[in-house]
């Protein structure tokens, strides 16, 4: 066995540690799955036997 073996395996190990952080650090996160569509806010129709408020009505209600 050579004299420089064990120092050549000591850099070899450090190399590979310092990769072995480079990569932990630099792994990509699985992207957020994306969230639900929702719908606009829309007002259910009126049934048909309901009219709606004319805007004189209206007004008369609003005070």
């Amino acid at each position: 066995m050579q004299a420089g073996f064990p120092r050549a395996l000591a850099r070899m190990l450090a190399l590979f540690g310092i990769l072995a952080c480079a990569a932990a650090c630099t792994t990509v996160r699985p992207p957020a799955p994306p969230a639900p569509v929702l719908q606009a806010d829309r007002p259910e129709p009126l049934p048909p036997e309901i009219k709606p408020l004319t805007v004189e009505q209206a007004e008369q209600v609003g005070r």
